[in-house]
């Protein structure tokens, strides 16, 4: 397995159901991530868009989308991948009254798109949105097999298992978590973390967003459920985490 490993969380400070302005952040980040040579660059759920659940139908984004040309530039320039929260169109003419998905687009090192759907939704989400199928979506990173989670999936402790079972060995959860309920949501994160004897990494949004005061507060657990390192509070950052022999070492950086 090679032996550098980094990976960073985006907090983001989204413009609500304004995709390009968001963008404008995103290739921002990525830019500066790549300075610090991140493999894998991780956002919050709906990061492109915003947590505005009445809005998805006006945000869809395809993996053809011509919007994400900058973020699939740039991850075959820096070699880097990418996971990005957006709503996407169902599969098909005619599925469940044609109400998207909350998705995230793993954008590869070469531009290629593969796309997860959040499984568990959360109550008062099904009314403008449908849940994914119900198995585990795990991806290769430089040697690693990661497993993707997006907000409420996490409250299901199945969800994580069957990642790990998948062969995940990093367990990654884009995430809209207010202030009130981080400390639940970090508490749950940390036990899959124990449980399941992988690291944990919390992207969070790092501003008000679809009437949640998101907390930011993006983090990592490694296998024994420690802090490696989180950013302080709310408002844009990056959290770059680095994996050596010795184990994992991070720095927080505000933007």
């Amino acid at each position: 397995m090679p032996s550098r490993f980094t990976i960073a969380a985006a907090q983001t400070t989204p413009v609500a159901g304004d995709r390009a302005v968001n963008m404008e952040q995103h290739v921002y980040m990525v830019e500066m991530a790549a300075r610090l040579g991140v493999q894998l660059l991780l956002f919050p759920e709906l990061s492109l868009s915003g947590y505005e659940p009445q809005q998805l139908k006006s945000c869809l984004t395809s993996a053809h989308d011509p919007l994400l040309a900058p973020l699939k530039a740039a991850a075959r320039h820096h070699e880097m991948t990418l996971v990005v929260g957006a709503p996407t169109a169902p599969a098909g003419e005619t599925h469940a009254g044609g109400l998207p998905h909350i998705s995230a687009l793993v954008i590869g090192n070469e531009g290629e798109v593969l796309i997860y759907h959040k499984q568990h939704l959360h109550p008062g989400e099904n009314s403008h949105a449908i849940a994914g199928p119900n198995h585990p979506f795990v991806f290769d990173v430089a040697g690693r097999r990661c497993g993707l989670a997006i907000c409420a999936d996490v409250t299901h402790a199945t969800h994580p298992k069957a990642a790990r079972e998948a062969g995940a060995t990093l367990y990654l959860a884009g995430m809209v978590v207010s202030g009130q309920g981080y400390a639940v949501d970090a508490g749950l994160l940390k036990a899959h973390a124990i449980t399941h004897r992988m690291p944990v990494l919390l992207a969070n949004m790092g501003s008000p967003s679809g009437g949640y005061l998101c907390a930011g507060r993006s983090a990592l657990w490694d296998e024994d459920g420690r802090c490696v390192a989180a950013l302080a509070g709310d408002g844009a950052g990056l959290l770059v985490l680095h994996r050596q022999e010795s184990g994992w070492y991070g720095r927080a950086l505000t933007l």
